[in-house]
């Protein structure tokens, strides 16, 4: 049974880092260019939280305390991240554009 449960979290997992792949990549170039700031920043508001959402539920134990890494998140997500939340961190940062 042990391997259902590891299969099925691998799929969320894998699910998990397209869609914060896709909010952090193809959202922002779909769109307009010309879409007011005050518009983007309330959209980049959810994205956030929506990956905070994601990896929340599938966050894994070797990870640490969710509540570290949501502090980095609230904080501006800037790098270099802290060593102990780099695999979470990678994964919401996963097709941002520098």
């Amino acid at each position: 049974m042990a391997s259902t449960s590891t299969a099925g979290q691998e799929q969320r997992m894998s699910e998990a880092r397209t869609q914060i792949f896709t909010l952090n990549h193809d959202l922002p170039r779909s769109l307009r260019s010309d879409l007011h700031s005050k518009d983007r920043e309330l959209l980049d508001i959810a994205c956030n939280y929506s990956k905070l959402q994601i990896l929340r539920g599938v966050w894994l134990d070797r990870w640490g305390l969710f509540g570290e890494f949501e502090k980095w998140v609230l904080n501006g997500a800037k790098t270099p991240m802290p060593e102990s939340i780099r695999e979470p961190a990678e994964i919401f940062l996963s097709g941002k554009d520098d």
